[in-house]
């Protein structure tokens, strides 16, 4: 029965404001009642009970799971301790309970939401993981996992501690749950999600307790463990710390790929903000190690031990190193490695400066690491890393060399990458460098014992990759022989050379030398490079050396001459030991032959043979990399010499450019670039004057060939022909190979020049020359030619002097093109369909689209979007900073980066302020969301190396930048003139203020709503398509600032009154940000229910509120009913009706009704007058409607806003009256409604005083108009009709109730139906009865009936009025005692008004109700009965009106002659001033004549062959023409029945003379024979009346002929025998039974004796028989007339046996 009854009351709970419907409805589910309840009373009374069925509960708490008002404090303990009960329930009520659980922590107050968490989620603990062990997975555990999350976020949102609180104390417990119940995983996940919110911000050593848990459950085997550990990492820890990113490292070689990506964003994430280097090495070594191990000097001794143990044994071994720690791979460790190595090169830790015009290190973003900074500890901590990696390579397994392990990194290249960093770290430690100096020896050159085994490094067999690791190593050994310890006598350098000396010189007098000795004669070139002199012997490595590059190819391997090659470049570069060693051997030396400089010079040129001979380029396909590298050597050692003056320089050069041109390939051209430059050089002293004047005289040389095309003049004249075609384009593509060649050298000459800041002369004065050089070839269909262009133009800009850099992008912008395609016919190219089809069948023709040109347009379209970036910031340096950011590139060889090195940026962080100032920041922020993905590419890199803001989150949350700004620019640029940096600020701005607090917004929320208003009516397209998005946020960040739950009170205070002007002004202004504003005004009223926020602004919000009914209605509504108004009035109005009905349920009249309980007595005196005029000026009959029912809300609801006789009620009065003559049907019946609230708050002198000027006598206004003015008077009724319905008798007054009941017995008698209905019901409310009210009104009526006839000009009006003058009558009439009428003024005026109009008007249809309504007032002033005296004076015949009552018998339509002859008789018949007999007869000759004519008419109107005439008048039942000559023929018997034997009243006649009452028979006879069966029936009865009155007055019917007895008698016996109707035969029968019983002499007996005797004798007589003999007659009457007429055949009996 519990579970029925909850059924039935479901629908009609109000569970959102009605709390003690609430509490009683929670308190019906309790056992108990919650702790410090047990006292409540009322509502909040908990009976205690055994227990709640189950089913009972279920429905409670699903109840409750719909209401919004359970968060309120004081019933939240009450929900509590339900949900806290219901848990201990069934899985089905656990699951109700856990849903209400959820909608509570949505709905909860902010001031008991600790509390309220607390006690659920402790509850939620006992019963599902109790003791945070294995959980048992239940239905109702995963909304238990859920419903902790939700109030975890909730939480999170508070400013104070709370959440992290709880946070700190169930996150280990829940984090424990994730690894031992993987089953779970996904449920304890939305748990942890809530929890992780609130860790935001915790202190460092809250955060270092998750460091074990975090260990342990990042080697859990489900991957969905180990993803929410990296990102409880990402929350817990800033990027700044190890930790934050040590997981990630730990996780980025995950099996699982979608972790290991997350994993690698997590890492990559935080921009510039990276962990100290020594802080990252400790940590990591503590992680990698087991904690039992010492990590200190000892760990380095012991492990330089094992691996001395495993470099000298006789067979590879692995080193006895200690254990990793469990979990950890050396995977883990070489990712840990190569993340310490690139971390250590942000920090600015490398090797020396040990080239000058080497690649271009990473620019340091931190101070440059020393031992001051990095301490012994952290250097231990790497090496300690480090020596797991030396283990693996010293094994010597092939998969150190060739399989990647991090970073496309090999073992053998990450263990040389990290000695190299540990040589640097290791300055200033001894003992820390000696260990280094062990792994080094160790790692590149093996057992002392047996170097050239082939364990080292650089002395491994092996190609290209091997070649690059010989001198990654020989730079080690360099590098650490630079270090001070190291480069005295007897150091590890000397000790080297006297290992490596023996090896070299040993392989080069071998019959083949192989990579061996290319290990030995770099190493060599490096030491010696390094500083390291021995004594006497420095020329005589030296000359080993060159003897290895100088073998014959035969007798040397390709990679141990390009290994000696490099090794003399190097060592050239800083010393003139090469042409030293040449010039100072003696004459008399073996080798003073065969090394020579021309000798020298002669092997360099051999090399080049391959290109010099004609093969053109180098690619590996076709020499094979061990060649490539050769010769890319030689030529830069060719120049490197060159530049010690070995040979010419300008003959160098020229060697140089022969051979470029003849080697197009990318890394040619790199290298040949490199030679070049070196050969212009001048190491003695690199920034001398003689460097200058080389470098200056190189870049003249190669802009003469830039500009070749322009320069070079034709050589022949033109020939014709395909051969002249031919040498064209030979002598094309000989141009474009100069240019391309020059453009490239040119490149990588600035980038030298820009990188040791050699100071030329003249580079002022080639700036233009180099700009145009450069952007001519950056349109070039090589995207490597462009490249170089593009990174040559940022070099250029480092170089050019402050003073020049204006003038220089001034020269830079002018040279690129501006011209543009679009779509505009009038803007740039136009992009014309005919333009379009010719590229289409050019490219058809070509055999489809060029991929190249189609790239260079998109590189120069690119380069002029940062053009006009740079321009539209106002700020054109930025241009070279978007120019210079670094850039994926296929060009990545060693070569390449040396010589260009695109990848990375020229600018130096010195001039970061210059080329992009903090100013720019705010303005970067938009186009970060560019559409164009280059630009936007662009623009991301410029911040994250400028800023070290990697996303557009990271920069607008920038300490340093002020939101202000920030703010600010985004508003202004959403006002951009450029359409895509509209559409990139519009989405900029999205996620720029999503989720900003009103402290924010405060300043900017009027500009921001400004321009999205403006947006919204953007012409463009593409605006159109991204401003929706925009439109979304910005309501609910205006909702949302407006949400007391969000957003602390005095904020939401604020926020209401500055937005909600706003939006109101946008609704007056912009009609196309109406539907926005109405939305989000519609959304903030429910939002603020229930609070007092709109207090202050409903007097603003109600009038737009009302225009939005009409305004926000579909458009095509209106179009609707125009078009069914003009089909169908009645479907119109129902049209009409469904329009308002629909507005009422609107969203904005809801919102109106929820306004409704905030009107004040202040705001409803602002509200009245501007509803006034919504009322009266209203856009449509919604706005009008809901302008009635609001107030009629207001007065019901909040009554106390409306004082009685206030201001707003009088006015509002008089107004809403005035809106009861709305032509609209629903505003006439809302306003009625309105009419009677506000007549209650008025007083009754008052509303007495408003209905009679604004009502009761406003319907003159509708004097010629009957339509209009009908609808005035059905809204008129129910507006009284509410009046009086609502107001009492005290507040109606008697003379206000006299007025509306005379006016509504008048308008009860309306032709139209809604007239009439409305004031029958007004009249029913007045008064009980009709003859009460006309007795107790009767004057006023009378009255009010006079006015009517004066006052309206309506035919029609006059009629109605005319009925009601003859209903009053009646009602006259019943009055006992009766008055003297006659004497009454208000009867005799209105008596006079009705004969006044009467008399005034024209003949019309229906002037015979008037004539009728003039008569009954005649009648019912002077009735009075035979032999009675008049009351008073005795009327006469002209002031009651009979002559004119009888002219209107014989003018006028058929119906109204009928009326008008009824009237006659009525009037005759009361006041009995009969005329004489003639008068009747003369009154029917004139209606038979007239309808005569009528017939006669009718037989002459045409119609087809055949077709009788129609029966209209005579013989038509009913019809007007049968209905007056009844009418005429009563009033003639009647008179007839007048005539007395005995005259004794003024009234009576004399006995008619012979003839009068033959006319009379004969002429009915005739109207009898012709008639229809109403007819025939009226003129029996009037026989019957005329021959009875004749038989009591003993009156003879001697006067009728025997003939016309017998037509007489024919009449009757046919009436009786009429088989058509009953209602003919009876009365018949009745008529013949009255003329056999008058016995009298000359008598009915008699006459109708005379008239059957004359037919028989007719009929003998040859004439046709129409009556027979009584008997017979008798016999031929049907059995059913006879036994309902047995007493008249009873008399006719008697007539036939006298017969």
């Amino acid at each position: 029965m519990a579970e029925s009854n909850c059924k039935r009351i479901d629908m009609e709970l109000d569970l959102d404001s009605d709390v003690e419907l609430l509490a009683r409805l929670t308190c019906a589910g309790l056992t108990t009642a919650p702790s410090g309840q047990e006292t409540a009373v009322g509502a909040f009374k908990v009976d205690p009970k055994m227990n709640v069925p189950a089913k009972l509960r279920q429905k409670v708490l699903s109840l409750l799971q719909r209401s919004r008002g359970i968060g309120k404090p004081e019933i939240v303990p009450y929900v509590v301790h339900l949900v806290k009960q219901s848990l201990r329930e069934s899985e089905q009520v656990q699951q109700c309970a856990l849903q209400l659980a959820l909608v509570l922590a949505e709905h909860v107050d902010p001031q008991v939401l600790v509390d309220t968490s607390e006690s659920i989620l402790a509850e939620i603990e006992i019963v599902f993981w109790p003791g945070g062990g294995v959980v048992a997975i239940g239905t109702a555990t995963p909304l238990a996992f859920k419903c902790f999350g939700s109030f975890a976020r909730q939480l999170s949102e508070r400013p104070s501690g709370e959440g992290r609180a709880l946070a700190l104390q169930s996150a280990p417990r829940m984090l424990a749950l994730l690894g031992s119940n993987e089953n779970a995983a996904q449920d304890i996940l939305e748990a942890l999600g809530g929890l992780v919110l609130c860790l935001r911000g915790t202190e460092e050593n809250e955060r270092k307790e998750f460091v074990p848990l975090l260990d342990r459950l990042v080697m859990a085997p489900r991957a969905v463990v180990r993803r929410e550990v990296l990102r409880w990492a990402s929350t817990l820890f800033p990027p700044s710390s190890p930790e934050g990113r040590y997981y990630a490292l730990r996780l980025l070689g995950d099996k699982d790929g979608d972790l290991a990506k997350a994993a690698e964003s997590a890492l990559s994430a935080g921009g510039r903000e990276a962990p100290p280097f020594a802080d990252m090495c400790t940590f990591l070594i503590s992680r990698a190690l087991p904690s039992d191990i010492a990590t200190g000097p000892r760990l380095l001794s012991s492990n330089c031990e094992a691996l001395l143990v495993s470099a000298s044994s006789a067979s590879p071994m692995t080193a006895n190193l200690p254990a990793l720690a469990a979990g950890f791979s050396r995977g883990d460790l070489a990712r840990a490695l190569s993340f310490l190595v690139r971390l250590a090169e942000t920090e600015g830790l490398r090797a020396a400066e040990e080239d000058r015009f080497g690649s271009s290190p990473h620019a340091p973003k931190k101070p440059r690491l020393s031992m001051d900074t990095c301490s012994a500890e952290a250097a231990v901590a790497f090496i300690g890393l480090l020596d797991y990696l030396l283990a693996d390579v010293l094994q010597g397994a092939s998969a150190a060399v060739t399989d990647e392990i991090a970073d496309g990194l090999t073992v053998l290249e990450l263990s040389l990458q990290g000695l190299l960093l540990a040589g640097s770290m290791s300055h200033g430690q001894a003992d820390i460098q000696s260990g280094v100096e062990q792994r080094a020896e160790l790692v590149l050159m093996g057992s002392q014992s047996c170097p050239e085994g082939g364990r080292g490094t650089l002395f491994r067999q092996g190609g290209t990759t091997m070649n690059r690791m010989r001198q990654l190593g020989a730079r080690v050994l360099g590098t650490m022989a630079e270090l001070p310890l190291c480069g005295g006598a007897g150091g590890p350098g000397l000790r080297w050379l006297g290992i490596l000396e023996p090896i070299l010189a040993k392989t080069v007098s071998s019959t083949f030398a192989d990579c061996i000795a290319g290990g030995a004669a770099l190493a060599i070139c490096e030491l010696l490079r390094s500083g390291v002199r021995p004594a006497c012997q420095e020329m005589q490595h030296c000359r080993l050396v060159l003897k290895l590059f100088l073998l014959p190819q035969a007798a040397a391997d390709t990679a141990a001459i390009s290994a000696a090659c490099n090794g003399l470049r190097r060592l050239s570069e800083r010393t003139s030991l090469v042409w030293d060693s040449i010039d100072n051997l003696s004459a008399a030396s073996e080798d003073s032959v065969v090394m020579s400089r021309q000798a020298l010079l002669d092997r360099v040129y051999q090399l080049s043979a391959p290109v010099t001979e004609g093969l053109g380029n180098i690619d590996e396909a076709e020499l094979g990399a061990g060649s490539r590298e050769l010769i890319h050597a030689s030529w830069r050692l060719l120049g490197q010499l060159a530049s010690w003056g070995g040979d010419g320089f300008n003959d160098c050069i020229d060697k140089l450019i022969a051979i470029g041109l003849k080697s197009p390939g990318e890394e040619a051209l790199a290298a040949l670039g490199l030679a070049l430059c070196a050969a212009a050089s001048d190491p003695k002293d690199p920034l001398g004057p003689v460097a200058a004047s080389r470098a200056g005289a190189l870049m003249d040389r190669l802009l003469k060939m830039q500009e070749s095309e322009e320069e070079k003049p034709e050589t022949a004249p033109a020939e014709d022909g395909a051969e002249s075609l031919a040498k064209k384009r030979a002598l094309a593509a000989e141009r474009e190979t100069e240019q391309r060649c020059a453009a490239v050298w040119l490149s990588v000459l600035v980038r030298r020049l820009g990188r040791s800041g050699l100071d030329v002369a003249s580079l002022p004065d080639q700036l233009p020359r180099l700009i145009r050089a450069f952007v001519r070839s950056m349109g070039s269909l090589s995207i490597f030619v462009a490249d170089c262009c593009l990174k040559a133009l940022c070099y250029l800009y480092r170089l050019a002097p402050d003073e020049c850099r204006s003038e220089l992008l001034k020269s830079l912008f002018s040279s690129i093109s501006n011209r543009t395609v679009v779509s505009n016919m009038f803007v740039g190219n136009p992009e014309t369909d005919a333009r379009k089809e010719a590229t289409k069948e050019r490219e058809a023709a070509s055999g489809g689209p060029n991929s190249l040109k189609i790239a260079a347009k998109e590189r120069i379209d690119h380069v002029k979007d940062l053009m006009f970036l740079a321009r539209e910031l106002q700020h054109p340096p930025l241009f070279i900073a978007l120019l210079d950011q670094p850039a994926g590139s296929v060009w990545t060889g060693e070569v390449l980066r040396e010589a260009l090195d695109l990848q990375s940026s020229c600018m130096p962080e010195s001039q970061y302020c210059h080329l992009c100032p903090a100013t720019l920041q705010p303005k970067l922020y938009t186009f970060m969301f560019h559409s164009n993905a280059m630009l936007r590419q662009s623009v991301i890199a410029l911040t994250s190396n400028y800023f070290g803001c990697e996303s557009p989150q990271a920069l607008s949350s920038q300490k340093s930048l002020d939101w202000h700004d920030l703010a600010k620019t985004m508003v202004s640029t959403l006002g951009s003139s450029r359409v895509a940096t509209r559409e990139a600020a519009v989405h900029a701005a999205q996620a720029l203020f999503r989720g900003r607090t009103w402290t924010e917004v405060d300043f900017i929320i009027d500009d921001l709503w400004t321009i999205i208003v403006k947006l919204m009516d953007d012409m463009e397209t593409r605006i159109q398509a991204v401003v929706k998005p925009l439109l979304r946020m910005i309501r609910n960040l205006t909702l949302r600032l407006c949400d007391i739950k969000v957003t602390p009170k005095k904020d939401c205070e604020a926020a209401m009154d500055a937005i909600i002007p706003l939006l109101l002004r946008f609704c007056e202004r912009y009609k196309h940000a109406q539907p926005l504003c109405f939305e989000v005004m519609r959304e903030l009223i429910k939002a603020a229910q229930g609070t007092t926020l709109l207090t202050h602004h409903v007097q603003n919000l109600i009038p737009p509120l009302l225009i939005s009914l009409s305004m926000l209605e579909n458009d095509a509504l209106q179009y609707y009913q125009f078009h069914v108004n003009k089909a169908s009035e009645e479907k119109g109005k129902e049209l009409e009706a469904a329009r308002i009905s629909s507005s009422r349920d609107s969203e904005s009249a809801k919102l109106i009704r929820h306004l409704v309980p905030l009107v004040t007595e202040e705001n409803a005196q602002i509200l009245a007058p501007r509803t006034r005029e919504s009322l009266a000026r209203g856009v449509g009959a919604n706005t009008r409607v809901g302008v009635c029912d609001f107030w009629v809300a207001v007065c019901a609801e909040r009554p106390m806003t409306v004082p009685t006789g206030g201001v707003v009620a009088t006015s509002m009065l008089r107004a809403v009256a005035g809106a009861l003559l709305d032509p609209h049907r629903e505003v006439r019946t809302g306003a009625a409604s309105c009419f009677a609230s506000f007549a209650r708050r008025n007083a009754p002198q008052e509303l007495t005083k408003v209905i009679f000027e604004r009502l009761l006598k406003h319907e003159q206004e509708f004097r010629t108009d009957d339509a209009q003015r009908n609808s005035y008077r059905v809204s008129l009724a129910r507006a009284l009709h509410e009046v009086c319905k609502r107001c009492d008798d005290s507040m109606l007054e008697a003379e206000l109730k006299a007025a509306i009941a005379s006016k509504a017995f008048g308008l009860r008698y309306s032709s139209e139906t809604e007239v009439k209905t409305g004031w029958e019901l007004l009249w029913s409310e007045l008064c009980p009865t009709t003859s009460s009210g006309v007795e107790r009104y009767c004057r006023e009526i009378c009255t009010e009936l006079a006015d009517a006839f004066g006052d309206s000009v309506s035919r029609a009006d006059k009629v109605d009025t005319a009925k009601a003058v003859s209903a009053l009558t009646a009602q006259l009439e019943k009055v006992l005692p009766r008055p003297k009428w006659g004497d009454d003024k208000a009867v005799t005026s209105l008596h006079a008004a009705v004969k006044l109009a009467v008399h005034s008007l024209p003949t019309f249809d229906g002037s015979g109700v008037l004539v009728r309504a003039l008569a009954d007032l005649a009648a019912v002033m002077n009735r009075r009965k035979r032999n009675e005296a008049c009351a008073g004076p005795t009327p006469s015949e002209d002031s009651i009106g009979m002559p004119l009552i009888l002219a209107f018998c014989s003018k006028g339509s058929l119906p109204d002659r009928a009326a008008a002859a009824q009237a006659f008789l009525e009037a005759v018949s009361a006041t009995r001033l009969w005329p004489p007999l003639e008068d009747a007869e003369k009154l029917y000759s004139g209606a038979a004549k007239h309808i005569d004519t009528l017939e006669e008419e009718d037989e002459k109107a045409e119609r087809e062959p055949g077709v009788p005439a129609p029966k209209r008048h005579r013989g038509k039942g009913s019809s007007p023409a049968e209905e007056f000559l009844t009418a005429v023929l009563d009033f003639w018997a009647t008179a007839l029945q007048q005539c007395r034997r005995e005259v004794e009243d003024e009234g009576d006649l004399e006995p008619p003379e012979e003839g009068e009452l033959a006319a009379f028979v004969s002429a009915s006879l005739q109207e009898f024979l012709a008639g229809s069966l109403t007819l025939r029936l009226s003129i029996v009865r009037l026989w019957k009346h005329v021959f009875t009155h004749f038989a009591g007055e003993r009156l003879p019917l001697k006067a009728m002929s025997d003939q016309m007895c017998g037509q007489l008698a024919a009449a009757v016996q046919e009436a009786t025998l009429d088989t058509r109707s009953e209602r003919l035969r009876r009365p018949a029968l009745e008529l013949a039974a009255a003329l056999a019983k008058d016995s009298s002499s000359g008598g009915g007996k008699e006459a109708l004796l005379r008239g059957i005797r004359h037919e028989t004798a007719s009929q003998e007589g040859g004439v046709a028989q129409r009556a027979v003999t009584v008997k017979a007659w008798i016999d031929r009457i049907d059995p059913i007339t006879a036994e309902q007429c047995v007493e008249q055949l009873s008399t006719l009996r008697t007539l036939a046996e006298s017969e």
